[in-house]
């Protein structure tokens, strides 16, 4: 048995292929680069697509073996237009693009944000696909030859396969579907001038599209029988990949951080309405799900590796940060919204704060800083989550790149006062994308046993009690800052 993922990012593709047993078979990754100019932020999708075929050629002759299945797993809200020969219309609008920002100001004037909340899952701000296609619809001479609009998902999907189809998960960052009867929305759709037609059918996570295409098959060296499935939201494949079910929170630790978690039923109460987060079908069977980010984790320390100690290769920088950190709280007090804020006060343009420095503050100290204050605003949305009895968030597995620093780790344990269960590979998003299709081939009867399987535990974070004690002032003095940053905090946090 062969089955793997295709995780199709921002700035890259990569493909890994597991066996039965969970061991990583191969891994290929080919990165490619968004355009950026003057707030337009743009992604060529033949480039990805070309790149997406490759990895999964290398992949396929690495481990020289037919290929059972493969899941595709992609990131939200981008479309990809295509004419009636199936040619690529124009580039593909990142989600943080400023294009679409007035167009949501239109339909909220016509619907209301809570209605749109109530029907899709999700608030008007800008970044979804209806409000970038009606920027298109309004300002692009090609929108008169669209014959289909696609996201990342089904069209690499359709481009191995020749058949469109979408996971729930993916329709639901588009903002025109209805994820209580998980069925794209009409009225939606017509004030924004997109014909239904266009869209592709929206399906479960795990659904097979089809074998790939013979032309496909013979140009890229895949075996003929390769079935593609349905993967979803790269966020809600990545949370499956990390152990996501009843119970159990993944923490995904990459360029930014989430708190992914299942619900009992789709939660659209004042609570998660006014604190911006999502209500959407998940990948995980017909369940649904939220997620807390915090846009700034990642990508704050390559922030300040990058200004503090460009000298160091990147290769060495996190040992040689890590190890000279002090012990105990650093004392620095940061907001990490330095370019967007996450939940409860979701902004695409932001500032940070640094507070609590003197003369005897080190580097090592505004580091250890950086990563506490993700570890705080994951708590502050876990403490908001309980107080509005949205969800108690225990059992955390965490996954991605963060997930391998030790340092980091215990920080978060130590500030969320609850054990953190790291794992074996941090590919959780692709290993999401075999699970899915291992269960579509009839591998493994459902996601929980191909999760048992393929999902190898790492290392147990156990919070320490007096670091705990000792982190409570440090939680206060960030509520407090985040609370002149927002009056959101004033409202959600205090007790």
């Amino acid at each position: 048995m062969i089955i793997g993922g295709l995780d199709v990012g921002t700035s890259g593709v990569k493909c890994v292929l597991f066996d039965e047993n969970g061991t990583v078979l191969c891994r290929t990754h080919r990165e490619y680069s968004y355009t950026s100019d003057g707030g337009q932020y743009c992604l060529d999708a033949n480039n990805v697509l070309q790149k997406s075929c490759e990895v999964l050629s290398e992949a396929a002759h690495t481990v020289n073996s037919p290929i059972d299945g493969i899941g595709v797993s992609a990131i939200g809200e981008s479309c990809v237009l295509l004419d009636e020969n199936d040619r690529v219309l124009g580039n593909s609008i990142l989600y943080n693009d400023h294009r679409g920002f007035d167009e949501s100001e239109k339909i909220t004037a016509r619907f209301g944000s809570r209605e749109i909340f109530e029907r899709t899952g999700v608030r008007p701000n800008g970044t979804y696909s209806i409000e970038k296609l009606m920027w298109i619809r309004g300002n692009e001479a090609y929108w008169d030859r669209v014959d289909k609009i696609l996201l990342f998902e089904d069209f690499i999907i359709y481009k191995l396969t020749g058949n469109r189809l979408i996971s729930y998960s993916l329709a639901s960052r588009t903002m025109a579907f209805d994820v209580v009867r998980k069925a794209w929305d009409d009225e939606i759709l017509d004030f924004a001038g997109v014909r239904k037609e266009w869209l592709s059918e929206p399906v479960r996570s795990g659904t097979c599209a089809g074998t790939v295409l013979p032309r496909i098959a013979e140009e890229y060296g895949l075996n003929s029988t390769l079935r593609v499935f349905t993967g979803g939201h790269d966020s809600w494949c990545c949370a499956i990949g990390g152990g996501l079910s009843e119970g159990i929170t993944v923490n995904i630790s990459g360029s930014g951080d989430t708190l992914n978690f299942l619900m009992d039923a789709p939660n659209r109460s004042k609570a998660m309405f006014d604190g911006d987060y999502t209500c959407s079908p998940t990948a995980y069977g017909d369940s649904f799900g939220s997620f807390c980010l915090c846009p700034m984790s990642g990508n704050l320390i390559r922030w300040f590796r990058d200004i503090m100690y460009p000298m160091i290769p990147r290769s060495e920088f996190y040992s040689y940060m890590e190890r000279d950190i002090p012990s105990g709280p650093s004392g620095v007090i940061i907001n990490p919204g330095f370019s967007a804020s996450g939940h409860p006060c979701f902004r695409l343009r932001s500032e940070g704060v640094i507070s609590g420095l003197t003369t005897k503050t080190t580097p090592f100290r505004i580091y250890k800083g950086l990563m506490e204050s993700v570890a705080m605003h994951l708590r502050a949305n876990r403490d908001y989550f309980l107080k509005h009895g949205i969800k108690k968030l225990e059992n955390i597995r965490s996954v991605g790149g963060g997930s391998t620093s030790a340092v980091w780790m215990q920080i978060k344990a130590d500030i969320l006062g609850e054990s953190i269960l790291t794992l074996e590979s941090f590919e959780a998003g692709a290993a999401g994308c075999a699970i899915l299709s291992g269960v579509g081939c009839g591998f493994f009867a459902d996601i929980a046993e191909a999760q048992s399987s393929l999902i190898k535990p790492g290392k147990l974070y156990e919070p320490d009690k007096n670091s705990s004690e000792r982190y409570e002032e440090e939680y206060v003095r960030f509520i407090k800052q985040m609370e002149a940053y927002s009056e959101v905090y004033k409202d959600v946090y205090r007790t």
